[in-house]
């Protein structure tokens, strides 16, 4: 999806209802470089949808960022080490993204397109 499409959805809610995968699948895993692990996203219908891969997205990146991930954080000093039960209220999984918020779409490479299946690639800007 792109950013143009994306921001389509603020006009037509009625896109939120769309594909988000071509062709359409039950169930993707989204994967991005600086999370250690995969959002799955499961069709609410039949199909999944911009809206399902917007919310599940959205869900996962709200969860608390557990301790034992505050290294991936860049700048993450020990303060947030010396006081962990204040922190871990506060981190959340978003600060893995370290700034880039803007979810810009999903896409595949050339050779994850010829395998097919249901991996794909989440950018943020």
């Amino acid at each position: 999806m792109s950013v143009p499409a994306i921001l389509q959805l603020a006009i037509d809610p009625t896109a939120r209802g769309e594909w988000a995968t071509n062709p359409p699948l039950p169930s993707i895993n989204l994967i991005h470089p600086a999370l250690p692990w995969s959002i799955t996203v499961h069709a609410a219908v039949t199909f999944v949808t911009v809206s399902d891969v917007l919310s599940a997205i959205c869900q996962s990146l709200q969860l608390p960022l557990h301790e034992e991930y505050w290294s991936f954080c860049v700048g993450l000093g020990n303060g947030y080490r010396g006081n962990p039960e204040r922190h871990s209220r506060t981190l959340k999984r978003l600060h893995l993204l370290q700034g880039k918020t803007i979810f810009a779409g999903l896409y595949r490479t050339a050779a994850e397109v010829v395998l097919g299946g249901d991996i794909w690639r989440m950018y943020f800007i």
